[in-house]
Parts: C-alpha cells; sequence; structure tokens
C-alpha cells in the first residue's frame, strides 16, 4: 500500500506527491515562459523586486521574528526539524499573506480577530485532514490543474451566461475536497497503530501558535505604519506650520490602540492638524471619537429597525416605509449604475444599452445576491435611461436620466417606474418628499 510519511512516519521523505506535483507544474510554467515570453518574464521580475524592494528590510526583520518564535516553540516542545519544511513553507505562504494583510489591518477593524479565528475554524481543520495525505503522484500532476482552473473560473466568470460554469467548478471543488478528505480518513483508520500522533499533533497546531507569534510582529507593525500614515498626512495639512504638539496629543489619546487611530485617519488633516496647540488637538480628538461612535450607534440601530420591522406594513413619523430590507443595498447598486452610465455617456455621447452585464458583478460587493433583480431600460436613442429593483419588502427603487450628465432623477413607489424620468413620481437629483426614501438614514448607505 502507499504510505505517506506524512501520516505514518514510517518513511521520511522530504515533499509529499502533493508538493512534488506543485513543484513539477511550476517548473513547466517556469520553463514556457522563459522559452516563449523570456523578455516579459524577466521585465515582470525586475519589477516584481523593485516593488518588493521598500519592504525587503521589513519583510527579513519579520523572518527573523518567525525564527525566534520558531525557537520558543521547540522549547516548549511544540516543534523539531522535521517541522522545518512546513514552517518554511508557512513562512513563504501564510506568513507572507499574512505580512501583505496588514494594509487591509490599517483600513478594516478586527482584522488580528478574524485571522486568528480562520486558524482555529472548521474550514482550517478540514484542510489540513485533508491535506495530510496525498494521492498518488501521477494523480496528483493530473489533478492540480483541474483543481486551479475550478478556483479561478468563478472570479473571471462574473456573466451572468456563465452561471452554469460557476456551478460547475463549485461542484469540481467540493468533490475533489470530499475525496481527499475520504482518502486521508480511510488512511488515517488503516494505519492507525503506526501513526505518530504526537508528530500529527504539532503539525496541526503549527499554524496556529506561528500565527500567534507573527501577530506579535505584525500588530505593533501595523500600528507604527498607521502612525507614520497618519502623521505625514498632519504635517502635509500644516504645510511648514509645526504640528508637534497636535502630534503628541494624537500619540496620548490613541497610545497603542490601532483602532483609534484608525478612527483619527479621516480627521488627521482636518481638526486634529488645525487645532491651536496640545489641549486643543485633545479636543478635537475627542469630538471626532464621539461623533465616531455616535454614527456607529445610528448603524446599529437601523439594523435593529430592519430585524424589527421586517414584514411590518405600514409608516412611520417622518412618512418613510416601516420595513427597509434591502432599501440601503438597492440605492448604492443604483447608484453606481448611474455613475458607470454618466462616465461612459461623457464618452460616447450616448447612454450604452449593453452596460448592465458589465457593472453587476459591483452589485455584490453593494450587498446584493448574485440574482440582483436590477431591470435597466435606455431610449432607442441612446439619450435617456432608467433603471429599478424590487427590495424584499416590495418597495420600488429607481434611478435614471432624462439627458446628458449630470441629469439623474430618483423614484420610489409601490409600482415599477411607468416611464423614463419625467415629473411623474420622480425627483430630480433626488430631492423632495418622492424621494425622501432616497435620503440615508443611519450611515446605512455608507461604502
Amino acid at each position: 500500500m502507499f504510505l505517506l510519511a506524512r501520516i505514518t512516519r514510517v518513511e521520511p521523505e522530504l515533499f509529499n506527491n502533493r508538493e512534488v506535483a506543485s513543484l513539477i507544474w511550476l517548473g513547466v510554467i517556469a520553463a514556457w515562459l522563459l522559452v516563449r515570453h523570456r523578455g516579459a518574464t524577466a521585465s515582470a521580475c525586475r519589477d516584481l523586486m523593485r516593488a518588493f524592494r521598500p519592504v525587503a528590510t521589513h519583510f527579513a526583520l519579520y523572518a527573523i521574528w518567525i525564527g525566534a518564535v520558531t525557537y520558543v516553540g521547540a522549547r516548549l516542545g511544540l516543534w523539531d526539524r522535521t517541522l522545518l519544511k512546513d514552517t518554511v513553507l508557512w513562512t513563504l505562504l501564510s506568513g507572507l499573506g499574512l505580512f501583505v494583510g496588514t494594509t487591509d489591518a490599517m483600513k478594516r477593524s478586527g482584522w488580528f480577530r478574524r485571522t486568528l479565528l480562520a486558524t482555529v475554524g472548521a474550514t482550517a481543520v478540514i484542510e489540513f485532514v485533508a491535506n495530510a495525505k496525498s494521492f498518488p503522484l501521477l494523480v496528483e500532476v493530473l489533478l492540480q490543474p483541474v483543481v486551479f482552473f475550478a478556483t479561478v473560473l468563478p472570479v473571471v466568470a462574473r456573466d451572468p451566461e456563465h452561471r452554469a460554469i460557476r456551478s460547475l467548478a463549485g461542484w469540481v471543488l467540493a468533490l475533489t475536497g470530499f475525496v481527499a478528505l475520504g482518502w486521508t480518513v480511510l488512511a488515517a483508520i488503516d494505519l492507525w497503530a503506526v501513526i505518530d500522533h504526537g508528530q500529527l499533533l504539532r503539525e496541526a497546531v503549527l499554524p496556529v501558535w506561528l500565527t500567534v507569534g507573527a501577530i506579535g510582529f505584525l500588530y505593533p507593525f501595523t500600528l507604527c505604519m498607521s502612525y507614520e500614515q497618519f502623521l505625514k498626512r498632519m504635517r502635509w495639512r500644516a504645510n511648514g506650520r509645526p504640528v508637534w504638539r497636535q502630534q503628541l496629543a494624537v500619540l496620548v489619546s490613541a497610545g497603542p490602540r490601532l483602532s483609534v487611530v484608525r478612527e483619527l485617519q479621516r480627521a488627521a488633516n482636518r481638526d486634529v492638524a488645525d487645532a491651536e496647540g496640545f489641549r486643543a488637538a485633545l479636543q478635537a480628538i475627542r469630538h471626532v471619537r464621539r461623533e465616531q461612535r455616535a454614527d456607529r450607534e445610528a448603524e446599529r440601530a437601523a439594523a435593529q429597525r430592519l430585524i424589527d420591522n421586517a414584514g411590518v406594513d405600514g409608516w412611520d413619523d417622518d412618512g418613510k416605509r416601516l420595513d427597509q430590507r434591502e432599501f440601503a443595498e438597492t440605492r448604492k447598486a443604483l447608484h453606481w449604475l448611474a455613475t458607470c452610465h454618466m462616465g461612459h455617456y461623457r464618452h460616447d455621447d450616448r447612454y450604452r444599452h449593453d452596460l448592465l452585464p458589465i457593472v453587476e458583478p459591483h452589485f455584490v460587493r453593494d450587498g446584493l445576491q448574485e440574482e440582483h433583480g436590477i431591470v435597466m431600460t435606455v431610449a432607442g436613442d441612446g439619450q435617456s435611461w432608467y433603471g429599478y429593483r424590487k427590495t424584499a419588502s416590495g418597495w420600488y427603487f429607481a434611478i435614471g436620466a432624462a439627458g446628458p450628465p449630470p441629469d439623474q432623477w430618483c423614484y420610489d413607489g409601490p409600482q415599477p417606474p411607468a416611464s423614463f424620468p419625467n415629473h411623474d413620481g420622480w425627483a430630480r437629483f433626488g430631492i423632495g418628499d418622492l424621494a425622501r426614501h432616497w435620503q440615508r438614514q443611519g450611515g446605512s448607505d455608507r461604502r
């Protein structure tokens, strides 16, 4: 029977069949690029090196830190030399991904928490089990291109007519995962008596404690980068005026809290930088944080209203529908459609009939399902258009134009619009009582 060293540890080997197959395909691709596109490949490599050079020192320090974490793990009995290959691969793949992901951590809250949870989640456990035993080498060589294309196709095939291709790709990935999982489980059952359970456990927890250790470097690194960006913007805003007192106020207020630095980013070149002295800057920071908290509370209240009023027929004191499910998402998607129409009109002097399939992949980012339900109509002469959507609550929203940009009309009501934008139920530029549902509520329309 074909045995895997990762499972049995009876015949240790440097690479398993899955890794050998990956190296084979990487070699094939590299040889093809060198033969067919040598100049372009060399240019791309030079560009990559130039892009990496500014952060090379940072990544070298990061790698040294991972080495120190590994040494601590060895002292605690969590690591030995048999895990060297896995540690190097983790550093080059997952570790590098975490390092690059710090740009998201600077912008989005909860990045470090989500990263930690991902390493101990059910998906991570299933992936470890499925990858613990590779298939025979020939199977791996033939299977890896299939898995690669099944992974890439859903990303590139976004048009509605490609829905069947995306579905097929999903089934291929699911089937491959189940087969790999079953292959490992059967091998583990058959070889349970000879499996090195301690070594297997060390392999399983390796990504967890490496991730925890990496965050010990990445959090202060991200904090320093955020401070550097923040203080640089303050100096730019000051235009030569000394702002060290204002910067000191930021350091005192935020300290090691990345979330506070992130909150203050939008005010870095306004209230805080323009404050007169240390105390005024502290007051400006408190004001900014109060506004941020108020916005978050308004968003939470709006989200709770959506839950409380789901399916409730009626109107509130402001003359708005109680059930506002999908209102914000629909407005954002239609606004994006209108923005794209304006851009294309300025280039072609007409609104495009084929624009909807081009821009609809963006609707998912706005919170709509892939089956978004937006209907678009463009006049034969291309000089007017409108699009509408029915929300989950049964209320319709529409947006359009009756002339060249920046002309824009908004509509909402219990029925879809009966015609192109005009004064019959439409509000120009979304102003007035006819467009009260187009007004933002609780920050829910923010991108």
